[in-house]
């Protein structure tokens, strides 16, 4: 993904995610005893450059609830 994002830098956004996403799951399931040299990607994202992920954007918008089902009390 990071050698797709030097290539193609329309996708360097998508790709940064990728690989934080990436990361973060297989930080939950590593065990950081068993191999010390696969604890995580944290150096090769440092040295793409990419900087952290963006916050999820928030919206107030409610999907799945009709209008015409009575109100909540």
């Amino acid at each position: 993904m990071i050698e797709a994002a030097k290539n193609e830098p329309a996708w360097r956004d998508v790709a940064k995610h990728m690989v934080h996403a990436w990361n973060e799951g297989m930080e939950t399931v590593r065990c950081p005893k068993a191999a010390p040299h696969f604890r995580g990607l944290d150096s090769a994202i440092e040295d793409a450059g990419f900087s952290g992920p963006r916050k999820p954007e928030r919206s107030r918008e409610v999907i799945g609830r009709s209008e015409l089902l009575a109100k909540k009390r």
